[in-house]
């Protein structure tokens, strides 16, 4: 992937404005992805995403800082083509880190597995070695 290239938009091959971080984590058995994922305004970064969580299909970055389920969270395929945005992407990744639907969480970053054990007591996974 070259880093200077915007994520595309799934359904129309167009830019958006999101770019991914150069810091990669491997995740053994499931992939490599970029650890950030920045919303760009006049080549300039106005939000920043952490890789949150990782399905089968999907991948979802998350600006912990805003709680506005309207611009939170970014829903990517494995093909790193942007999916959603917006509230849908929000709904999608809520439902899965609560248990609900019917794909499976494949990894999911330290806060929310913590989130989930705590106020849920959905089990933490064994820890794999990540290579960063």
């Amino acid at each position: 992937m070259n880093f200077i290239d915007a994520i595309k938009n799934r359904a129309n091959g167009r830019a958006t404005p999101y770019r991914p971080g150069k810091k990669m984590i491997e995740i053994p058995g499931i992939g490599t992805f970029p650890t950030l994922l920045q919303r760009m305004r006049n080549n300039k970064i106005e939000t920043t995403f952490k890789l949150s969580g990782i399905t089968p299909l999907f991948i979802y970055y998350v600006d912990d800082v805003k709680s506005d389920e309207y611009e939170s969270t970014v829903m990517l395929n494995r093909e790193m083509q942007l999916v959603s945005d917006n509230f849908l992407a929000f709904n999608d990744f809520f439902g899965l880190t609560h248990g609900e639907g019917d794909e499976e969480l494949l990894w999911v970053c330290r806060s929310i597995e913590e989130w989930q054990y705590r106020e849920l007591g959905i089990p933490k996974k064994p820890k794999q070695k990540m290579k960063k």
